[in-house]
């Protein structure tokens, strides 16, 4: 064999080695974060960046990518949670993960979902529940337990029990308006209008709130990221499940004694965690138009163990 062949020979295997090398290091990926999610991206344990919305470039052979579906409900079901005298019950939890890098640093879903499931069990697994007795206490008590385990960046909105074909027939319950409320949210609102749902609050003393006629607001600060980030749905369902969702988790960690307090957690926690939404999605979450909401304090009525109640004779 000549000589220069033996060393284009040589030169070609060195070049298919060094491809070899660079491919064990490098494996292109790509990645598209929706809308409502953000990615931790790792490499060597250590966190390297948190990923907006939008196609992302990163290397498969030495990083790792976990997604996350932030600030939106999301539902935990713990099957067979407890036993209510012979009937197995399931738990629903409702949560939203409101700061994704500390969520991730705390062992992200994993983590939290076992602590969670093993929490459920430990609080209801010394309590004598009945199939006639309600489960509210049981399931506030779980509550209260959760948000003391959690992630700091996790909130923790509503505990409830599903008996399943074990429970006893829906009592036929009806929603009394007890007193009308004030309501103090300030802030600036934005040009761009969204009509919110009709929301039921929680309180941490029990006490219940209907909110009605709220309008969360909006400015598209930049419209080219905008469109990319809520496509063709536009912003209103992403603006006001956010708005909503402050509203839900901010005030259900307040008494209803202290309301005013809890508005002004609203207030903050939309201007604070709505920055994200600015950088991420060019749309700059305003203040909760409420010239024309109204919020009451609401009472369940169980009608079919008081059918002798006002709000009762009056349906009938």
């Amino acid at each position: 064999m000549p000589s220069w062949m033996r060393w284009a020979l040589a030169i070609c295997a060195i070049c298919a080695s060094a491809v070899l090398v660079a491919t064990r290091f490098y494996l292109p990926g790509m990645v598209t974060v929706g809308p409502a999610q953000r990615a931790v991206l790792s490499e060597g344990g250590a966190v390297v960046s948190l990923l907006d919305p939008g196609l992302h470039a990163y290397n498969r052979a030495t990083q790792q990518l976990t997604i996350y579906d932030a600030h939106v409900s999301q539902q935990l079901r713990v099957r067979g949670a407890v036993m209510v005298e012979d009937c197995p019950a399931d738990v629903t939890v409702t949560y939203n993960i409101g700061d994704v890098l500390v969520f991730h640093q705390s062992g992200g879903n994993a983590d939290q979902i076992a602590a969670m499931v093993s929490t459920i069990r430990g609080v209801l697994a010394d309590m004598d529940l009945r199939l006639d007795t309600p489960l509210g206490e049981a399931m506030n008590a779980v509550r209260q337990e959760l948000r003391e385990i959690a992630s700091d960046g996790m909130n923790i909105s509503h505990v409830a029990a599903d008996l399943g074909e074990c429970a006893p027939p829906p009592p036929r319950i009806l929603t009394d308006r007890v007193e009308r409320l004030p309501i103090e949210l300030g802030g600036v609102l934005g040009a761009q209008r969204a009509d919110m749902p009709d929301l039921e609050l929680f309180m941490t003393d029990s006490v219940r709130l209907q909110l009605l006629n709220a309008v969360a607001t909006y400015d598209v600060v930049d419209p080219n990221l905008s469109a990319t980030c809520f496509g063709e749905r536009g912003a209103d369902t992403i603006v006001t499940d956010f708005t909503a969702g402050r509203l839900r988790y901010r005030l259900a960690s307040y008494p209803s004694t202290e309301l005013t307090t809890g508005f002004e957690a609203v207030a903050e926690a939309l201007e604070s965690e709505g920055a994200d939404l600015v950088e991420q999605c060019g749309v700059e979450v305003g203040a909760i138009d409420v010239s024309d909401a109204v919020l009451w304090r609401i009472e369940r009525v169980n009608c079919t163990e008081t059918p002798e109640a006002e709000i009762c004779l009056e349906a009938d």
